[in-house]
């Protein structure tokens, strides 16, 4: 891949790895998209009808989309078949970033925020220019629990509703840089700063800072599928994982030079963009216990399954089961099923598993099914 320029990439609706960029060829530089299976199959598609291929996102009928010129975005098929759509707001797309937001919408950001606004695109090529509070960098958006997107903007962050209403929020100090934000799983907008910290930050504004760990200018903040926050240290060449309550962890790699986290996939792969290259690296945590099953009884239902094909390199410890509605649970030490009390009679459940090992809890399962229902005793003749 040493040919490759990579300039962006997103995790496609058909669990493949997508990438723009360029590729140097004897024909000069000829602008790509290229598509990669979790194996490393690479499939190169021409983007020769733009003259730029940055940004992209997994749009939300199902394509993927990029910016391709100074007045044009384009969508390209999981099949490989691209086509252009013409932005009437041109001052806005050139070096820009797009996002898909929880509107099912296109969100694109300009690289310098001229008179701080950004555009709304329908996947039908309807554009709409919003004024964005406080700004917004490209590069920077998340969708947020709350169904605004949410962007950073150097000491502060802003969001703006799918219906162009914004805001702007500065935390005091504890917001430094914010050059890289996620939402998590926890409904909070988690931010990297520039003074070696990583703040957590309710909807309602309510900032935390955490320190040390070996943060290190903390870039690529990404939510794996453990629930917890995976980012790139960018000044000591790591990666570091940040849990809900602020536990840090760091893992050296000798490959690294890095870069940014493109994706991180639900088998619990890091794909890593790394110079000129793309690395795929393992999280070490489970992967999910497999052939969850369910059977309902009076009140609870007993759950059983199968372990993980991996345990990321330490023993499992144990098994959390979480039903859903109501978040009631039961665990083991290591036996593959258990019962779930205190269950409604007449509700359908799901429940989904996760192991646990020394280094943290693993992937969440397929959902199994039940309902749970009262026992008739059978009447005396």
């Amino acid at each position: 891949m040493q040919s490759m320029q990579f300039s962006d990439t997103t995790l496609g609706p058909d669990g493949n790895l997508w990438a723009t960029g360029w590729e140097q060829t004897n024909n000069g530089q000829l602008k790509r998209i290229w598509r990669i299976t979790p194996t490393g199959v690479v499939t190169t598609f021409n983007a020769s009808a733009c003259t730029t291929s940055s940004s992209i996102t997994s749009g939300s009928d199902g394509n993927l989309w990029f910016i391709c010129s100074t007045n044009s975005v384009a969508k390209i098929t999981p099949s490989g078949t691209i086509s252009t759509v013409t932005v009437t707001v041109g001052e806005y797309v050139w070096g820009s970033s797009i996002d898909t937001g929880s509107d099912g919408n296109l969100w694109i950001v300009p690289a310098a925020m001229n008179n701080r606004k950004t555009t709304r695109l329908t996947t039908a090529g309807v554009a709409t220019i919003f004024q964005v509070r406080g700004g917004a960098t490209a590069g920077t958006s998340t969708k947020g629990s709350d169904g605004n997107l949410w962007f950073g903007n150097g000491s502060s962050v802003s969001w703006i509703s799918p219906a162009g209403q914004s805001a702007n929020i500065t935390a005091g100090r504890l917001i430094s840089g914010a050059f890289s934000i996620v939402a998590g799983n926890d409904k909070n907008i988690w931010i990297g700063n520039n003074d070696n910290s990583i703040t957590r930050l309710t909807p309602s504004g309510e900032a935390t800072n955490f320190f040390g760990g070996s943060i290190n200018n903390p870039r690529s903040l990404t939510l794996g599928p453990d629930g917890n926050i995976w980012f790139l240290n960018t000044g000591n060449s790591s990666i570091g994982r940040i849990t809900p309550t602020g536990q840090i962890t760091n893992f050296v790699n000798d490959q690294i030079d890095p870069f940014t986290i493109e994706a991180i996939t639900p088998e619990g792969f890091l794909w890593i963009r790394s110079g000129t290259d793309l690395l795929k690296i393992a999280l070490a945590i489970p992967s999910a216990p497999r052939n969850i099953t369910a059977s309902p009884e009076n009140g609870q239902a007993t759950i059983s399954w199968t372990s993980p094909i991996s345990n990321g390199g330490f023993s499992i410890s144990g098994y959390t089961v979480t039903a859903s509605p109501g978040g009631k649970t039961c665990t083991t030490s290591g036996a593959l099923s258990c019962t779930v009390t205190g269950l409604t009679n007449g509700t359908a459940y799901t429940f989904k598993v996760r192991a646990a090992t020394a280094n943290g809890a693993g992937l969440l399962s397929a959902a199994a099914t039940a309902t749970p229902r009262a026992v008739t005793a059978a009447r005396s003749r």
